[in-house]
């Protein structure tokens, strides 16, 4: 009797042909319960090796025919010229300039020897809202403690008074001014404002 294949569960002992009749390569493994070596195939290992080496030229490619390239005109809206969206709804950056670098208090030397009130008293800027000297405009809400009528040939600064049908004329487009009248103005009388003539001054 033979003495049987020296050899542990876990190392792989050969006891035959490498080669299987099929042309597959077998490794052969002892079995301990029956004293023999069992083959294992590797026919799985080799059609992997097969596929990952189809990765080639084995592979489709599309041929010059197949490739169409993008010849399309873009829209107007995803082009980088001659945008015509407001600036606010895609963002603005400021340009950059340089800010108080002539400025007194630059250097560490001005900075020592500091500014003297007149120095300071000529870099501000005057507010419009205090010059009472200046020409108040004829913008919408340029009057003080009013409620933004704008001051210009139509609309005048007097108050008429009561107003009156006139004789003889229509009374819904004419009417006489009789003054104040006791104060007895209604709300849409005293709205109402009178234009001078031109070369009258009220």
């Amino acid at each position: 009797m033979a003495p049987a294949p020296h050899g542990t569960a876990d190392t792989p002992v050969t006891t035959g042909p490498a080669t299987a009749g099929d042309g597959t390569r077998r490794s052969v493994h002892p079995d301990p319960a029956r004293g023999s070596a069992q083959g294992v195939s590797h026919e799985g290992t080799h059609a992997m090796a097969a596929t990952d080496s189809a990765r080639g030229d084995d592979v489709y490619q599309p041929d010059g025919g197949e490739i169409v390239d993008d010849s399309g005109i873009l829209d107007a809206q995803d082009t980088l010229t001659g945008r015509e969206a407001d600036p606010y709804d895609e963002g603005w950056s400021p340009p950059e300039r340089a800010l108080a670098v002539e400025r007194v208090g630059t250097t560490a030397e001005e900075q020592r020897a500091g500014e003297s009130l007149a120095q300071r008293l000529s870099e501000e800027l005057p507010d419009p809202a205090l010059d009472f000297t200046a020409d108040p405009g004829d913008g919408i809400g340029d009057v003080s403690d009013t409620d933004g009528e704008p001051r210009d040939g139509e609309v005048g600064a007097t108050r008429s008074g009561r107003l009156t049908a006139p004789s003889g004329r229509n009374p819904s487009t004419f009417a006489e001014d009789v003054g104040i009248d006791g104060a007895a103005a209604s709300a849409e009388e005293a709205a109402v404002h009178i234009i001078p003539a031109d070369g009258e001054f009220p």
